[in-house]
């Protein structure tokens, strides 16, 4: 296998920051955005020996999913607004809570807990 070139390109940390649907394309691939979250797109890649650019597809189709609602939420009445909040969201939360569970429970576990007395804690 041909080594892929490493670039300044963002870090899968950040990339999951920017938008956090790219954790799950990230999950799929077996790529860990968290405590390795420090590489880029490249070296993950080449470590994991996944192609780049089958990667950057899955990312790119994150981007066209659409939410299937009217963005302008503000002009929405209160009463579509309760109900978009009560079936959409809440059933949004529900489906993602255990995935955000496992994220936090591996942060605790790898994570130093931050120092007292003014001490300075690592980015997580």
């Amino acid at each position: 296998m041909v080594p892929i070139p490493i670039t300044s390109s963002p870090t899968v940390g950040d990339i999951v920051a920017a938008d956090y649907r790219a954790a799950e394309v990230f999950k799929r691939f077996g790529i860990d955005f968290c405590c390795g979250g420090k590489k880029t797109m490249a070296e993950v890649c080449r470590d994991k020996g996944v192609d780049l650019a089958t990667l950057e597809a899955a990312l790119q189709q994150i981007e066209q999913v659409t939410t299937g609602h009217d963005e302008n939420v503000d002009q929405w009445s209160l009463s579509f607004l309760v109900d978009y909040i009560v079936n959409v969201h809440h059933s949004y939360v529900r489906r993602k809570v255990p995935l955000l569970l496992q994220y936090s429970e591996k942060v605790a576990r790898t994570r130093p807990l931050p120092p007292r007395n003014g001490g300075n804690c690592p980015t997580v």
